[in-house]
């Protein structure tokens, strides 16, 4: 489990359900060497996912592609399916 940002000593961190991340690329995409060499479409930094998918890849030993930010769900899934990259998605 990550370590809480907000932590405060009056605070309690309790999880309530596990979630998985499941990263999704245009229709087509076979392998997924080639699929994390492509752009990321993410939310902005401090995006939970976002951290957890920068994270992951430089624990792998993997570069950090390049990160396109989007303000939208709908917008990184609509590049995504229109083959501008590829995502994380809960």
């Amino acid at each position: 489990m990550k370590v809480n940002p907000f932590f405060h000593s009056s605070l309690t961190l309790s999880p309530v359900f596990p979630e998985e991340l499941v990263l999704i690329s245009e229709p087509g995409a076979n392998k997924l060497s080639d699929v994390l060499m492509e752009p990321m479409l993410l939310f902005s930094v401090g995006c939970y996912h976002r951290g957890t998918m920068e994270s992951w890849l430089r624990e792998e030993g993997l570069p950090v592609p390049e990160i396109m930010e989007f303000g939208t769900l709908e917008a990184i899934l609509g590049g995504v399916a229109a083959g501008l990259g590829t995502t994380i998605v809960p």
